[in-house]
């Protein structure tokens, strides 16, 4: 069985999530975290998790709801927190910074109040860092003797940075990039970094993997990332199928059930 523990299925790119969710059923990808990214998404994530083995994260993605006070959207996460919604997030840092985002002083204000949103609901928190890893280590490092507990979603940097963050107790999310000729940088890091640690997305409709290029991705494609991750470490994919739902069900733990 597979956890896709990070994937948008209120995305317009899907002409019916339900069929998204069937698919991904078919080849054993038998949860699905669909992830917020603004006030505007609530609504419908709170829909789609509806549908049984589907859960949700709610966040502020670091460019998004900028009209909206700090704490103001504190208050809306909060107020959406279900016994469905299992994580806080993505937010992070999102650089390069264009006119119309926020500031990284900015940025880094509403990360800190999801961070500790998370901490206060022990709930598990969702990272985004675009080109900003030095940012998020120093933020993430701050929070180290608390309860946080989380994941980088869309590990992209080297072992350097992975194992910074490792130490901090989170958990690495790989997805179709690990597919493409551009994420070869991030093979050491597989290969090095502990199995307990390591967790499965796809962020679909995005980041479709390599030789599906053509089509939009789905969560049906986990099984496909997980042959490459296999590969890379050199490890039987039943093993490595095995941990890493273990691993998904421990840090999201409110999807063990």
């Amino acid at each position: 069985m597979f956890v896709d523990t990070h994937l948008h299925l209120d995305s317009e790119k899907y002409e019916n999530y339900l069929d998204v969710i069937k698919r991904a059923k078919l080849v054993g990808v038998s949860k699905l975290i669909t992830i917020g990214t603004s006030i505007s998404e609530i609504e419908v994530i709170n829909k789609i998790i509806q549908e049984p083995d589907v859960y949700g994260c709610l966040g502020i993605y670091p460019t998004l709801d900028s009209s909206f006070e700090t704490q103001e959207l504190k208050k809306i996460l909060e107020q959406n927190i279900s016994k469905k919604i299992v994580g806080i997030g993505e937010c992070g840092f999102n650089q390069p910074i264009e006119n119309k985002d926020r500031n990284l002083k900015e940025q880094e204000k509403v990360f800190r109040m999801q961070i500790e949103l998370a901490i206060e609901k022990n709930l598990p928190l969702v990272v985004h860092t675009r080109n900003s890893d030095n940012e998020t280590y120093e933020v993430l490092k701050s929070y180290k003797n608390s309860n946080l507990k989380g994941v980088i979603h869309c590990f992209v940097s080297d072992y350097e940075f992975a194992k910074k963050i490792l130490d901090l107790g989170f958990y690495l999310s790989f997805n179709g990039i690990v597919t493409y000729k551009s994420g070869i940088g991030i093979h050491e890091t597989i290969k090095k970094m502990p199995l307990d640690r390591m967790l499965f997305e796809t962020d679909a409709p995005y980041l479709t993997p390599e030789g599906y290029r053509k089509e939009i991705n789905e969560p049906k494609f986990i099984p496909i990332i997980a042959q490459y991750i296999a590969e890379i470490k050199g490890i039987g994919f039943s093993n490595l199928e095995n941990q890493v739902y273990e691993n998904s069900v421990t840090l999201f733990d409110k999807i063990a059930s």
